[in-house]
Parts: C-alpha cells; sequence; structure tokens
C-alpha cells in the first residue's frame, strides 16, 4: 500500500503515513466501519456545533498528524476543550525552559466569541496543567490555542490580530489555521510587555504550525 498524498510505502494496516504523516484512506469495503482517530488513538471529534464545513475530522486529524511529525511529539487529546494537545520543549524561541503547548481543534464558521471561549479555555487549562521549573525569567510557557477554518472569519482573523491578555511568565498566541490556503494568522504587533519574548513565540507558531 501506498501513500496518495507522497507516494511513500506504508505498512498495512497503518491509518497514517510514517513520510509526510497524511492519513491512509482505508479500502472502500472498510471505510464506512472505519473511525477517524489521532495517532494518540484518542478520537477525533465529531463535529463542532454549528461549524460543519471544510475542516472535517479527517483534516483535522491530517493536520495534527503533520504538525506531530514536526514537532518529533506523540499528540494527546484534551476532552474538555475537545482539542487535540501538543507539548514540547524543541522550538525553545531562543529562549531556555520554554513549555510549548498546542491545543488545536477545528472551528469552521467560529467568529470572535468561540476563538475568545478557545483561547480562554486552553489558557486556564495550560496554567492548571504546566508542570516544570517555577516560571519566571527565561523560565515560562507558550500557549497555542489554534483554530482550524476554512475561510477565515472576519471577526475571528480580527480576535487573534489583537495584543493577548497578559500572564506572568507566560505566552497566549491565538493563531487561526487555513489548511487548504495555507495561511497562519496571529497577532502581528509585539506588546511592550515580555517584548523579547514575542518575537520568538510568533516565529515558533510559523514554523510549527505552517501546513
Amino acid at each position: 500500500m501506498f501513500c496518495t498524498r507522497c507516494g511513500s510505502q506504508v505498512p498495512d494496516g497503518s491509518r497514517f503515513c510514517p513520510s509526510c504523516g497524511g492519513p491512509v484512506a482505508a479500502p472502500a469495503r472498510e471505510a464506512a466501519a472505519t473511525e477517524v482517530v489521532l495517532a494518540s488513538g484518542q478520537p477525533v471529534p465529531a463535529a463542532i456545533p454549528g461549524a460543519p464545513g471544510a475542516c472535517t475530522p479527517e483534516v483535522l486529524a491530517a493536520y495534527v498528524a503533520h504538525v506531530a511529525a514536526r514537532l518529533g511529539q506523540r499528540p494527546g487529546y484534551v476532552p474538555e476543550l475537545g482539542a487535540s494537545l501538543l507539548l514540547t520543549t524543541r522550538f525553545s524561541a531562543a529562549l531556555a525552559n520554554i513549555h510549548q503547548y498546542f491545543l488545536v481543534r477545528a472551528g469552521d464558521g467560529w467568529e470572535r466569541e468561540e476563538v475568545a471561549r478557545h483561547t480562554d479555555a486552553c489558557v486556564a487549562w495550560a496554567l492548571e496543567n504546566y508542570q516544570g521549573v517555577p516560571r519566571g525569567l527565561q523560565k515560562g510557557i507558550g500557549i497555542y490555542p489554534v483554530v482550524l477554518q476554512h475561510p477565515i472569519e472576519p471577526g475571528a482573523l480580527a480576535y487573534v490580530r489583537e495584543k493577548p491578555k497578559a500572564h506572568f511568565a507566560a505566552f497566549a498566541l491565538p493563531t487561526l489555521v487555513d489548511p487548504f490556503d495555507h495561511v497562519v494568522c496571529h497577532m502581528e504587533a509585539t506588546p511592550v510587555w515580555g517584548w523579547a519574548m514575542w518575537g520568538g513565540i510568533k516565529k515558533v507558531a510559523d514554523e510549527a504550525l505552517a501546513y
């Protein structure tokens, strides 16, 4: 069996290509019974109320697998957020001891309020579950609440372009990703508080989340 995206050989029974991370189509006779799951084995959220669209569970699974391969991490799943989780220190933003939480879900049709709620929930969860050295100078966390959308909604875009709330030794960068137009959108300005860190935080988003 071969991957339809990159042409690499894929072991029989695999759900994802080991080379590009793309989902492997099930044989036609089995497709109806095949549940879409993340690489972690957790089921992909079947739907987001009011947001059916292009970013289907299959698209979400493929995107998460792609980012996971880039980060060299195995994705998890946070049920209370309905989001896939990737945790890494590999992309350090040129700073020491920065833990990065990538929390990804689909949100076709989401506008400002929905993206803001997702962001607030992700920040609260990451701050509560952070385990590491005490947060402080060059020791903290980057939180990336990521929403897949196609097309990008204007209200959602306006929200992620704003300067985020300040948190002690924590940097939250809500991000929109259009997996079809290959666009990554987040804050463009650099806040005065934490200005030395924000360049690296944004660079991590661009490098880790590009598709």
